[in-house]
């Protein structure tokens, strides 16, 4: 899965929260990281978007408990998606 596969997962995902507001909270992270071409997106984008949600959404938008199950969910995406972990 391309690593934009995952962002666009995460956001479904945090749709199901927030309905539309949700691409808008993924779309932040990716500007606040410099990406404006998705096409171009490295599983370390991936990753420290998930952090930036961390950090910078989640504490603002929802419980600690359901922050940190989100992080951890969105993590184990990308490790399980992530090619150089492959085996």
């Amino acid at each position: 899965m391309p690593a934009i596969d995952l962002i666009e997962r995460i956001r479904k995902d945090l749709e199901s929260i927030w309905g539309e507001m949700a691409p808008h909270f993924v779309n932040k992270r990716l500007e606040d990281l410099g990406i404006s071409e998705y096409e171009d997106l490295s599983y370390g984008d991936a990753e420290m978007v998930i952090k930036l949600l961390r950090d910078q959404t989640f504490p603002f938008f929802m419980n600690k408990k359901l922050g940190v199950e989100k992080t951890k969910t969105y993590m184990r995406w990308l490790n399980e998606e992530r090619p150089e972990l492959s085996t």
